[in-house]
């Protein structure tokens, strides 16, 4: 069977998934030992089958969109070449021309031309390439132009997810623009011994809408995705294309607070000993319960995540948690397993982290 693992002694099969097309499946597969890749092999009656490479090898899995300049410049030059061959073909073909009339081959490789070009240009638009990076080679997997794109994605999406979580290097450059990103850090660069919070703000919202920063010392900089999930490998990607500024320290997303035993929220003061949590985890995903004296108000919930997100930091908040949920401890005043609050940041250490 193409998709099956074939796990060596006691080697363990922490993740697998495919995307099924009859001409150009797609596996991955992850254990404690090394990843899993679907490949393509002649003259064997099984075709494809799962390509082994161990951890150690592996440099990073990265995910693009293939929407650079060769792409678009070969779907151009097709569709253009396509376009014109069309053009002198029909112009020939008119009667007041007596010479040799073009073939239907010369029409249908004209029309091939010009089809394959919009193709590409269309398809360099939504293509995403999960390359696999190792020690000696890369491995690239996109799916064909006639695949099902979101089943694709999907997959592709997973496998990312799944590397992250269990500490393999990970990378994404679908969501920004290189050349973007230097022009910012030259500016930064230049600019750096006059610089102000609101200046920068402006330019990182150039950048992307709901990119934010902090400057919380002189010539500190953090640069935030404000929560937002899906904005994380634009300030990651942001981060990785940074030269070497003198006399600054720039970090990445906002970290824990060492929150005391009460906290400030929209203008109101709330105690930390008033919020309990049951964690509910299979060993792998944490999802939280959080108990406190919530009333009928969304700020008094509001607060509540606030508090999550100093105790947790930016990162392991948006990345490490499934799902929140918040309960009254009026309903139900003693849970089975209930801890307080504070002990949240060393409890997730034990079970959630993201590298």
């Amino acid at each position: 069977m193409a998709f099956k693992i074939q796990l060596q002694q006691s080697e363990i099969l922490l993740y697998q998934d495919y995307a099924y097309d009859p001409k150009h499946p797609m596996s991955f597969g992850i254990t404690d030992r090394a990843i899993f890749l679907m490949r393509e092999q002649n003259l064997r009656i099984e075709k494809y089958y799962m390509h082994r490479v161990p951890l150690d090898e592996i440099k990073n899995v990265t995910l693009y969109r293939e929407r650079g300049f060769r792409a678009w410049f070969l779907g151009g030059v097709s569709t253009l070449f396509g376009l014109l061959a069309l053009v002198a073909l029909t112009v020939s073909y008119y009667p007041y021309n007596s010479s040799v009339k073009p073939s239907a081959t010369a029409f249908a490789g004209a029309l091939g031309f010009l089809i394959v070009g919009l193709l590409m240009l269309f398809d360099s638009r939504w293509r995403m390439v999960l390359s696999i990076n190792t020690k000696s080679k890369k491995f690239r997997f996109k799916p064909s132009i006639f695949s099902k794109r979101e089943e694709a994605r999907r997959l592709q999406e997973s496998f990312l997810t799944y590397c992250r979580y269990f500490s393999i290097p990970t990378r994404r450059v679908d969501l920004t623009n290189q050349r973007e990103n230097g022009e910012f850090w030259k500016w930064f660069y230049h600019k750096r011994f006059k610089i102000a919070q609101p200046e920068i703000q402006i330019r990182l919202s150039k950048l992307a809408d709901g990119l934010v920063c902090y400057v919380p010392t002189n010539q500190r900089l953090i640069l935030s995705a404000d929560y937002k999930k899906d904005l994380f490998p634009v300030v990651e990607e942001l981060f990785d294309s940074m030269p070497e500024i003198p006399d600054w320290e720039i970090t990445l997303f906002r970290g824990r607070e060492n929150v005391g035993s009460t906290f400030i929220y929209a203008g109101e003061t709330y105690q930390t000993n008033d919020y309990y949590f049951v964690p509910y985890t299979d060993g792998f995903s944490l999802a939280l319960a959080i108990y406190g004296d919530f009333d009928d108000s969304p700020q008094s919930g509001d607060a509540a995540i606030e508090l999550l997100r100093r105790l947790l930091g930016e990162e392991d908040f948006t990345l490490g948690l499934t799902s929140i949920n918040l309960a009254s401890r009026t309903d139900e005043p003693d849970v089975e397993g209930m801890l307080p609050i504070r002990e949240l940041p060393d409890y997730f250490e034990d079970f959630v982290h993201f590298d």
